[in-house]
C-alpha cells in the first residue's frame, strides 16, 4: 500500500493526491515518516477540512513518537477547525454524500488523535501526577468527550493548585455540575464568587455569573453579583453580558425586570450562534411560568426541547464542555419546573 500510494502524494499537486499516503503511513505506524510527510504537505492542505485532517494525522505521529507537549499544542489549535469546518454531525444526520470521504477520514483522524492523547496523557500523568499542564490537557479531553466524572477529578485537582484562575474554576464547577456531584459543584461556585472583588478584568463578571445561576441557591450575595453584572451589560452590547444579567435576575425573583430584559437579549442573540438564542429561551420559559403565564412558558419550552432533540450535539463536536453546559442543564430545570414531552 505504501508502495502504491507514494507516487500520488509525490506527483500530486493538492492534498486528496497525499490522504491516502498519509493514511497508510498511520497504520503502519511509520510515525516518523507520517511526521515528515505532514510537514511537507502544510502548504498543501488551504482548506479547513484538508487542515483538519492534516493536524490531527500529525498530532497523532507526534504522540507516538513521545512529543507530548508539541502534539497537546497542536491538538488544542486543531479542534477549532475541526468544530468550523466540519458540518452538522449527530444521530439522524446525512453524511454529505458529494464529499463523504473527507468527511468519515476527518472525523477517524480527530478520534484516532484524541484517543492516542488520552492514551499517552494517562501514562505521562501516571509518571508525573503534579505535571498541571498534562493534567489540564488532560481535563479539557474529559469535558470534550463528556467524561464528566474524570473531568470533575482533574479539574478537582488543577483548582486546588490554581484557586485564583476563572478558567480552571469554571471547568471544574462545569463538569461537576455535569456528573452529578452538587457539593463539589457548590465549593467551586463559592471561590468563584470570592474572585469578584479581586479580579480586575471587566469580563469576569459575567464569566462567573454563568456558572453560579446554573443551580438555584447558589448566589451567596445576590445584591453584590447583581451590582456587578448591572456595570457588565452596560460596557458593551454582548449577549453573555446581557444574558447574565437576566439569568442573576431571575435568580433573584425579580421576574418582571428579567422579563423586560429578554426581548434586547434575543435581538443580540440573533447575530449569534443558534445556542445563545435557546439559552435565552430557556430562561424565558421559566420567567413566564413564574409570571403566571404558564401557557406561553409551555410553548416556549417546546420550541426550545423540539429544536434541541431534532439537532443533537454529541460528545467531541464541541471546543468546551461550557458550550453545552447551559442547554443542558436548564432544560432539566425547566423541564422539571414546566412540565416535558407529553406533559406539555
Amino acid at each position: 500500500a505504501i508502495e502504491i500510494t507514494t507516487p500520488s502524494w509525490k506527483e500530486g499537486k493538492q492534498f486528496r493526491d497525499s490522504r491516502n499516503h498519509l493514511l497508510v503511513l498511520k497504520r503502519a505506524e511509520r510515525f516518523e515518516e507520517l511526521l515528515a510527510t505532514c510537514d511537507k504537505l502544510v502548504g498543501v492542505a488551504d482548506g479547513p477540512h484538508d487542515r483538519s485532517m492534516l493536524l490531527h494525522l500529525k498530532a497523532t505521529s507526534l504522540y507516538h513518537l513521545d512529543r507530548i507537549n508539541e502534539a497537546n499544542t497542536l491538538l488544542l489549535q486543531v479542534r477549532k477547525i475541526f468544530a468550523e469546518s466540519m458540518p452538522a454531525i449527530g444521530a439522524g444526520r446525512q453524511i454529505p454524500g458529494e464529499h463523504y470521504d473527507w468527511f468519515v477520514i476527518g472525523v477517524s483522524a480527530r478520534n484516532d488523535a484524541n484517543q492516542v492523547a488520552l492514551e499517552k496523557l494517562d501514562a505521562a500523568l501516571a509518571t508525573n501526577p503534579n505535571d498541571m499542564d498534562l493534567l489540564a490537557t488532560r481535563a479539557q479531553l474529559h469535558i470534550l468527550w463528556h467524561r464528566w466524572e474524570a473531568a470533575t477529578r482533574d479539574f478537582q485537582k488543577l483548582a486546588q493548585h490554581k484557586p485564583l484562575d476563572i478558567k480552571t474554576l469554571e471547568h471544574a464547577a462545569v463538569s461537576a455540575v455535569l456528573a452529578g456531584h452538587v457539593e463539589e459543584y457548590r465549593t467551586r461556585s463559592n471561590e468563584l464568587e470570592q474572585l469578584l472583588d479581586k479580579v480586575e478584568n471587566s469580563e469576569s463578571a459575567w464569566r462567573i455569573a454563568r456558572i453560579l445561576v446554573l443551580v438555584p441557591n447558589t448566589i451567596g450575595n445576590e445584591d453584590r453579583l447583581l451590582t456587578a453584572v448591572r456595570e457588565n451589560a452596560k460596557q458593551r452590547r454582548f449577549w453573555w453580558r446581557h444574558q447574565a444579567l437576566v439569568s442573576v435576575l431571575y435568580r433573584s425573583g425579580k421576574y418582571e425586570e428579567a422579563s423586560a430584559l429578554i426581548t434586547p437579549t434575543l435581538a443580540v442573540a440573533r447575530a449569534r450562534p443558534q445556542r445563545d438564542e435557546l439559552v435565552t429561551r430557556l430562561w424565558q420559559s421559566m420567567i413566564q411560568w413564574q409570571l403566571g403565564d404558564q401557557a406561553m412558558a409551555k410553548k416556549t419550552l417546546a420550541m426550545v426541547t423540539t429544536y434541541m432533540d431534532e439537532n443533537p450535539k454529541p460528545a467531541g463536536v464541541h471546543i468546551q464542555g461550557s458550550e453545552v453546559t447551559e442547554l443542558v442543564v436548564l432544560r432539566r430545570e425547566a423541564e422539571n419546573l414546566i412540565g416535558k414531552g407529553d406533559d406539555i
